[in-house]
């Protein structure tokens, strides 16, 4: 603090001022919030999780430094040098930094700075040195990269929703096309410097000793074999059908074109990894995060997409935060209580599919392809109140909370409880709308404590779906 007092005289150019130099000291989780630092020098210092929020850290040297989960919100950080600087889930929202070099921290050029999940929304990056930066997952919702270099910068997963890029600088740029919109596509011009993601082979039997060894791992409680673990590995030629892979993690891999059909992937970390025109039909992947992953043109008919319940009944959801899911077959997929911010549904089938509790207001596009779309798909999202439905089960008749044409939520209180994914018949009549109509639903959630229980529609049954529509009302809640 000695030496920050004196560095406060040096910018007033006060005789007693001296430029303090803090390079290399640990000074994690360090609150500095609204001060003037300009022209600091903080090389290679551990400032992980610091609060910088509001300062003036204008020219400041931040080369190497480590400023991982750090809180730089609105700060003033034009000109800065953050050469080498690992920048993990730093928030820089509403952040001043223009001119600011991110580039490499090295001649060899393999040293940029890291930018993963960083959340840069608003932020002023005109003229930004972004040059090989990795960018994977950060969110740059309405932030100015006007004229900065993105040249061999890496924005997989990235969101650039209202991003400015006029006069960006595109060679080797790895970016999903798909996440541009037409208006950003004019700003940029020439598409010719966005590649696609490298990936290093592996051999089909090399996969095979790895599932093996998975197996093995998940029968024994991982106490023997060993858990799958893979990063930017291309996979091709290999057919992961029915195989248990829960747990296994194939971060930034490819699985492009794939059978992945009823294999189960719970628990899995499958962060950006490409899942274009696979076959994910009927697959299991509760609680799976799949954050920033492209399963455009995929089908995904089926599949179970939702949150693990773990002890006590609390849920871990599946992670779609930022995924490219369009043109895409989700007919009786089930989404329920996963997280899912700006994942982009366009064009995709949703006949049939679950989204109980989830929040779709940041769901970008979820309107249908229009020669797709059906009355069932209209109204798959909407849920409703009124009128109350009546559902006869094994263990007695019982109201609904609320529902829709893809499940409903039973008001239910019964010492004898319904098995979690298990399957039952029922007869189910709207207040007002007899006779009873016939259905069969699998359990997602027994809630005790709200005391509800969750089930989805296990078929696409048209005769239900007409009736349900026919009573539906209006307004939904």
């Amino acid at each position: 603090m000695a030496e920050l007092v004196r560095h406060r005289f040096y910018i007033k150019g006060d005789a007693r001022g001296v430029r303090a130099d803090l390079s290399f000291r640990n000074m994690a989780g360090l609150v500095l919030k609204g001060q003037v630092l300009t022209n600091i020098i903080l090389k290679g210092t551990n400032l992980s999780g610091a609060d910088f929020s509001g300062c003036d850290l204008s020219g400041a040297d931040m080369f190497g430094s480590d400023l991982e989960g750090a809180n730089l919100q609105g700060a003033k950080l034009t000109g800065v040098d953050f050469r080498g600087a690992n920048l993990t889930r730093a928030i820089l929202s509403n952040c001043h930094l223009q001119g600011s070099d991110f580039s490499s921290g090295g001649d060899s050029g393999e040293d940029n700075a890291r930018l993963t999940e960083a959340k840069l929304d608003h932020a002023m990056l005109c003229e930004a040195n972004l040059n090989g930066c990795d960018m994977s997952g950060a969110e740059l919702i309405d932030a100015d990269l006007t004229g900065a270099d993105l040249s061999k910068a890496v924005l997989v997963g990235a969101e650039l929703s209202g991003a400015h890029l006029d006069n960006v600088k595109l060679d080797c740029t790895v970016i999903e096309i798909s996440r541009l919109s037409p208006s950003q596509r004019d700003q940029v011009g020439s598409l010719e410097g966005i590649v696609k993601p490298c990936y290093s082979d592996i051999s089909p039997a090399a996969i095979e000793l790895a599932v093996s060894s998975h197996a093995v791992w998940i029968e024994s409680g991982g106490r023997k074999g060993k858990r799958l673990e893979l990063e930017g590995v291309r996979i091709v030629s290999y057919s992961f059908r029915d195989r248990n892979l829960a747990g296994a993690r194939f971060r930034r891999c490819s699985f492009n074109g794939l059978d992945l059909s009823s294999v189960v992937l719970d628990m899995a970390d499958l962060t950006y990894a490409d899942l274009t025109h696979t076959n994910l039909k009927n697959a299991s992947l509760k609680g799976t995060t799949l954050r920033g992953a492209d399963l455009s043109n995929s089908d995904m008919s089926g599949a179970r997409i939702e949150a693990m319940v773990l002890k006590g009944n609390k849920l871990w959801p599946a992670n779609l935060d930022g995924a490219l899911i369009q043109n895409s077959n989700l007919t009786s997929a089930s989404f329920a209580h996963s997280i899912m911010n700006y994942a982009d549904l366009s064009g995709s089938v949703l006949s049939g599919a679950n989204f109980i509790d989830v929040d779709l207001t940041k769901v970008k596009k979820l309107e249908t392809n229009p020669k797709q779309e059906s009355a069932s798909c209209r109204r798959i999202v909407k849920r409703y109140s009124i009128p109350k439905l009546f559902v006869k089960t094994s263990y007695g008749v019982y109201p609904t909370v609320n529902w829709s044409t893809s499940g409903i939520c039973l008001s239910y209180a019964g010492d004898q409880r319904f098995e979690q994914d298990s399957n039952i018949r029922v007869k189910i009549v709207a207040d007002g709308y007899p006779p009873p109509r016939d259905a069969e639903l699998t359990v997602i959630r027994d809630d005790q404590s709200r005391g509800v229980v969750l089930l989805k529609f296990l078929s696409s049954d048209e005769g239900m779906i007409q009736y349900l529509n026919s009573v539906a009302p209006d307004e939904v809640i």
